[in-house]
């Protein structure tokens, strides 16, 4: 909460929307990030901006490994054969997003705001990396499905230069569904 006369305290003129602003992004972002569960299999969270899918997806399933036993567990049973080859010298690389299906996609648009739901299923790849002498390998990955279901509203505002066909986002909500992990093959097509 904001004092009644910020220019008292700060001995300067102060811009009451622009901290409000402030106040209301540094309580999102600091106080309930996707990936800041006790480890839960379903996360949600609504923001006022669009989300980085990819970030998202990705530091959810790293938060799952270290937070929740059951997909820890299975994590390192995964990992436990290129852990031990590696002698020593193991890592888990940088995660990678794919967008593998779409199975819905609806948007709803009129005059004066509209609606946008989508449906993806996610492959989140983590290399595992085994050093060796004079280099390393990456034989495996640790691959898992993740659900994102997200739904947004927007407003119309042809005038608003971040308007993207005329209509500017107003909220977004995210749901990642963690489905496990699943393993990649790779098959040529006859």
């Amino acid at each position: 909460m904001l004092p009644a006369n910020p220019v008292a305290v700060t001995n300067m003129p102060v811009n009451r929307e622009f901290i409000y602003c402030l106040v209301a992004i540094a309580t999102w972002w600091l106080g309930t990030s996707l990936c800041r569960g006790a480890g839960e299999l379903e996360v949600s969270h609504t923001a006022p901006t669009e989300f980085d899918l990819a970030v998202e997806a990705a530091a959810f399933v790293e938060s799952l490994e270290s937070k929740n036993a059951d997909v820890k567990s299975k994590f390192e049973q995964i990992t436990a054969e290129t852990r031990s080859q590696a002698g020593g010298r193991f890592s888990v690389g940088k995660a990678r997003v794919i967008e593998w299906l779409t199975p819905n996609f609806e948007s709803d648009f009129r005059s004066g705001g509209g609606t946008r739901d989508v449906e993806r299923v996610l492959l989140v790849q983590q290399p595992l990396i085994a050093g060796f002498h004079h280099g390393y390998a990456v034989t495996e990955n640790a691959t898992s499905q993740v659900r994102a279901y997200s739904h947004s509203d927007y407003r119309e505002d042809p005038k608003n230069p971040a308007a993207k066909e005329g209509f500017v986002l107003t909220a977004q909500k995210l749901t990642l569904r963690f489905e496990g992990f699943v393993k990649v093959t790779i098959a040529p097509i006859p």
